[in-house]
């Protein structure tokens, strides 16, 4: 029931595509899993420079 009430909406936003088309599906969520790296990649390279001791420490 609730993926009929999600799919009317979606269906007027896409043009010519399906809301369940697997090929959509798939490289929407390869995109999002690209992007959700990119913006876990920055803050891990800085965390991972700092000295363990010294975190510690300034805690």
């Amino acid at each position: 029931m609730r993926d009929g009430m999600l799919e009317r909406p979606l269906r007027s936003m896409l043009f010519e595509i399906s809301p369940a088309d697997p090929v959509t599906l798939g490289a929407v969520s390869v995109m999002l899993v690209l992007i959700a790296a990119g913006a876990a990649l920055a803050p891990s390279l800085r965390a991972a420079r700092v000295d363990p001791v010294e975190a510690l420490r300034a805690e």
